[in-house]
């Protein structure tokens, strides 16, 4: 139905980074993607984690709103020279 990537992150202790997220067209609106997210946070937990962070196109307000709802917030929005898109980062303790 979906996937997730989870990946430690090498400079933040107990940061892991939540990518790739993505639902199969047939099973999007049905609450699958809030069940991917809640996998990830276990699976993040249980390695140790204790906060999430990742990354989407600013100009994507839907997605970022969508985030917001599971407790996620803006922590910072930066322009790359090589991406047509500007960058949001967020990130989500999760205890």
């Amino acid at each position: 139905m979906g996937f997730v990537a989870i990946e430690k992150s090498q400079t933040e202790a107990e940061v892991y980074y939540i990518e790739k997220v993505s639902v199969i067209p047939e099973y999007r609106h049905k609450g699958m993607g809030k069940k991917i997210m809640e996998f990830a946070r276990k699976r993040i937990l249980e390695l140790g984690g204790i906060r999430a962070s990742l990354a989407i196109i600013d100009e994507n307000t839907r997605l970022k709103d969508w985030y917001k709802t599971m407790g996620f917030i803006v922590t910072g929005v930066k322009k790359f020279n090589h991406l047509p898109f500007t960058v949001c980062f967020m990130t989500k303790e999760l205890r």
